[in-house]
């Protein structure tokens, strides 16, 4: 993901630490259930504004016509970047981070895991 950022004022962008996410589902006759497990973090900085950021990602990329699923990455993947600054705004999230994420998408499905590190 730190590559998909854009620096801030000609600042490299900070080193993420890697995002793990299992997903696992369960089919029933109307209906199917997700979840999302994400591996603990050995540390954050701040938790501030991770949720917003999390509501955020997810909505940007469903309203741009993604599928709930994938919307649901890229929040997750705002929302882990945004721990790791001081504050509640990850600076270097920028809205061109969309059409770069969906490229990585068949990489990301072949792996059902999200790394920071792509």
């Amino acid at each position: 993901v730190a590559g998909l950022l854009q620096p801030q004022d000609g600042k490299p962008v900070q080193q993420l630490p890697g995002l793990s996410v299992e997903v696992s589902e369960q089919n029933h006759s109307d209906c199917t259930l997700r979840w999302y497990r994400l591996k603990p973090l050995d540390h954050v900085r701040d938790v501030t504004g991770a949720g917003d950021a999390l509501l955020a990602g997810t909505a940007a990329a469903f309203v741009e016509g993604w599928t709930l699923p994938d919307s649901i990455f890229l929040g997750l993947i705002c929302a882990h970047a945004t721990l790791f600054v001081d504050g509640s705004i990850a600076q270097d999230l920028k809205p061109d981070i969309l059409p770069k994420l969906a490229q990585l998408l068949p990489q990301i499905h072949s792996r059902h895991e999200i790394s920071s590190r792509l």
